[in-house]
């Protein structure tokens, strides 16, 4: 069975005749491992997928197995303890907290688990991104693709089995998002970590080993 099993779902909101279907009988597998790449134009329905695959939003209709374990319906406690101990995010806009340098920034998904040293595994993530002098940065003190890195390197930092990324390349330039996607590509591979990306960047596309294109909520 694959890592990721998203059957016929559906998301809509609202009801009645100002129901509006967001997506529509979708269906999308991934295994241990594998590059998804889901894309389409604004309104296709790809954000919408991928927070329903990161367990921030439940389908009206159809089924999502993590492993063999049915989490359509999960509670609001199991679904935070399936993103905190399984899943990884990487964002368009980093979500670095401003305050904080690079390693911490890496460390606040792990902030409450005591069992094993993270800031140790977060300065090893940083430095195999390329930012092993930069540590002790605070995100206004680094780059557009430097900050990205350390996005990269928090959606790790709890080894997920999951890595889902929403616009990893979209505020950066082609040879910057280029460096990035090789990082990612790299790090996925030494991890073993299944990646779901949604993106408008073609570029994606070259460094997954499928496409997924929706239109219209559904599946092209």
């Amino acid at each position: 069975m694959s890592l990721l099993e998203v059957d016929t779902v559906t998301r809509r909101y609202g009801a009645g005749e100002t129901a509006v279907e967001a997506l529509s009988n979708v269906s999308l597998s991934v295994s241990t491992g594998e590059t998804v790449a889901v894309i389409g134009p604004s309104g296709s329905g790809k954000s919408t997928l991928l927070n329903l695959v990161g367990l921030l939003d439940t389908p009206t209709e159809g089924t999502i197995h993590l492993d063999d374990r049915d989490l359509t319906d999960a509670g609001t406690g199991e679904r935070t303890a399936v993103r905190r101990d399984r899943l990884g995010f990487v964002f368009q806009d980093h979500h670095l907290l401003p305050m904080f340098d690079a390693v911490d920034n890496v460390v606040v998904p792990t902030m409450w688990d005591r069992s094993t040293d993270r800031e140790q595994r977060a300065r090893e993530l940083l430095d195999r991104v390329g930012l092993g002098d930069r540590l002790d940065h605070r995100p206004s003190e680094l780059s557009g693709g430097q900050k990205q890195r350390v996005a990269i390197a928090r959606a790790l930092v709890n080894d997920p089995d999951l890595l889902l990324a929403d616009e990893p390349t979209g505020n950066l330039d082609q040879d910057t998002s280029r460096t990035i996607l090789d990082e990612l590509d790299r790090l996925q591979a030494e991890e073993d970590v299944a990646t779901v990306v949604v993106t408008h960047d073609e570029i994606v596309t070259e460094y997954a080993d499928r496409t997924v294109e929706l239109l219209d909520g559904g599946h092209v």
